[in-house]
């Protein structure tokens, strides 16, 4: 029963593809991608499952709203390229997941081009023995949707068993998973879980989170070490790291050095500025943090921020749009948000509260002095007749006062 999982390559080595000659992998391609757009368009194709099995996924995919009817022209081309770098780049990592916030390491891969694909993952937590594996090999075409609106390209109908599970009830199993990536970029997966078949995602919900699975580099692998439930543990994929309170690296004119170059230099990824040589030349960084929920995040704390996107009741915004980074100088979740023209605060939760203004309207006059929540609102008001932003923890702000003196409206989450 567990053979079948265990048999996989782990997440953390090599998974090694099929390789053929350059001519033969062109053709290859080029067939696959005619299959594509001919199954999309009704016409049929190679590699068909199971009936029952993919009549259940259809109709879970349909639920969802995210795949169309295969009738004409999907726009799924536009995805392939993004996929072909996904299964290059191989392995895949996130945190925070599961009740004990592991990180997991992931990998997409297929046996052939766009047929006999699958999903793994594996907690990185040394004790832990938790992994989920597809029910059933997937074949592209049949899962993949594209938004031509926002870019996106995303895989539903994912069903996932655990190692000790001979196979899943399709369409009943325990877990689902989507996954959603932008056509023209492979640096980040995010990962949706489903307990009820893909009707819903409860990572998508206000207690929970899409997970962003990022990119393994190789020096990061070479540091990384995973965290235990309020420990931290080697689980003999990377080797040792510097602890908290440790010099590792500074931030100088000319050159930079260290965890300032790579945070995983650190066993907690964090990172802190302990002092600035002659307030001018460079600054030294220790590993560990001080900037907690609500401290402010200056521009050595926003400098090496990557901008983090939010999912929230089923409707995705860039980081740019929310303005929301991950800082590796920030406690917890690292996210830091801005609040209003203050500027960046470090932010637990990864969004602004009821009560925090998130925002202004300088009129039509000044439509370039606009920002936040009401220059990057969503279309339409909610179902309480709120505006609609994802910086917002619930999704929704309001006008909450004026400027008259700078013929300005203010906005605040609700």
């Amino acid at each position: 029963a567990t053979g079948a999982v265990d048999d996989r390559a782990d997440p953390a080595g090599p998974i090694e593809q099929p390789r053929a000659g350059a001519e033969e992998a062109a053709l290859e391609a080029q067939v696959a991608e005619r299959d594509l757009r001919d199954r999309k368009r009704g016409k049929g194709g190679k590699g068909k499952k199971d009936d029952d099995q993919k009549d259940g996924a259809k109709a879970r995919r349909s639920k969802s709203g995210k795949v169309k009817s295969g009738k004409g022209d999907t726009g799924t081309e536009h995805c392939l390229k993004g996929f072909n770098d996904i299964l290059s780049v191989q392995t895949y990592m996130y945190g925070k997941g599961g009740v004990c916030e592991d990180g997991f390491g992931v990998r997409l891969k297929c046996v052939s081009t766009y047929s006999g694909c699958s999903y793994y993952e594996k907690s990185l937590r040394a004790s832990s023995t938790f992994a989920l594996d597809a029910c059933v090999p997937f074949d592209l075409p049949d899962v993949l949707a594209y938004d031509a609106e926002t870019g996106m390209c995303t895989l539903t109908g994912i069903d996932l068993k655990r190692p000790e599970e001979d196979s899943c009830q399709v369409p009943t199993a325990e877990y689902s998973t989507k996954i959603t990536f932008h056509a023209d970029d492979s640096s980040a997966l995010y990962i949706d879980f489903s307990s009820n078949g893909g009707d819903s995602y409860y990572t998508e919900g206000e207690d929970d989170e899409t997970r962003i699975a990022t990119p393994y580099s190789d020096e990061g692998v070479r540091a990384r070490r995973a965290e235990v439930c309020g420990a931290e543990v080697g689980n003999g994929l990377f080797s040792s790291c510097k602890g908290d309170g440790e010099y590792c690296g500074y931030n100088g004119n000319i050159r930079e050095t260290g965890c300032w170059k790579d945070p995983n230099v650190c066993c907690s990824k964090k990172i802190q500025r302990v002092n600035v040589f002659n307030g001018y030349f460079w600054d030294n960084y220790e590993c560990g943090c001080r900037l907690n929920d609500g401290s402010r995040c200056g521009g050595y704390c926003q400098e090496k921020g990557v901008e983090s996107g939010r999912w929230f009741g089923g409707v995705y915004q860039s980081g740019k749009d929310i303005e929301r980074i991950v800082s590796r100088m920030c406690c917890g979740s690292g996210y830091a948000m801005k609040e209003n023209a203050k500027g960046y605060y470090c932010n637990e939760r990864g969004c602004l509260e009821a009560g925090k203004g998130c925002g202004q309207d300088a009129g039509f006059l000044t439509p370039f002095r606009d920002t936040g929540c009401w220059k990057n609102k969503l279309p339409g008001k909610s179902s309480s007749g709120n505006l609609r932003w994802n910086g917002c923890c619930s999704g929704e702000f309001e006008k909450t006062g004026s400027n008259l003196f700078g013929g300005v409206d203010l906005y605040s989450c609700v």
